[in-house]
């Protein structure tokens, strides 16, 4: 209560038209909280950094989590690739290599798909390179490109390459 009969008097001697009154300079008027528009500015321009630099990082976690589930993706192709090639070759000609398309094409959720198209997505090519002649060990490496239908070419597109040690077990 005092403070405001103080506020109060000093207001009425700004407003006092007498030349002897005591002159009370503004900061008595200071005393209401409040921002000046120049803090404001800043801590809008403080805010909308900090807003522009978190959506400038919502495409870069987006590619990652898709480039994270594409490699993911790839490697349980090449393992499902790898078991039937392992299979194949417990079964095939000693005059023939195992009768396996050396590409293979798959669409984004790792369905095989017939032949590159508009629904393949991943396309693993294999090589099948014997280790010891004379022996039936053979190194079987895929190399698993993606998007399978992309017009850059073959070089430049992400991918990934596996290999593994494949045996024909003799009776």
């Amino acid at each position: 209560m005092k403070r405001f009969i103080n506020n109060f008097r000093s207001r009425r001697l700004l407003a006092s038209p007498r030349c002897d009154a005591p002159v009370r300079h503004s900061l008595a008027l200071r005393d209401e909280g409040g921002f000046t528009l120049i803090e404001v500015m800043i801590a809008v321009a403080v805010v909308t950094m900090g807003i522009v630099a978190v959506l400038g990082l919502i495409p870069v976690s987006l590619k990652s989590a898709r480039d994270a589930k594409d490699n993911t993706l790839a490697a349980i192709i090449v393992q499902d690739v790898f078991t039937i090639v392992r299979s194949r070759f417990r079964t095939y000609n000693d005059a023939t290599l195992p009768n396996i398309p050396e590409t293979v094409y798959f669409d984004s959720d790792s369905n095989p798909v017939g032949a590159a198209g508009v629904n393949s997505y991943f396309q693993v090519n294999l090589t099948y390179q014997q280790t010891i002649p004379g022996l039936d060990l053979y190194r079987v490496t895929a190399v698993v490109t993606w998007p399978a239908h992309s017009l850059v070419t073959a070089s430049t597109l992400p991918g990934n390459t596996f290999v593994t040690e494949v045996a024909k077990l003799r009776p």
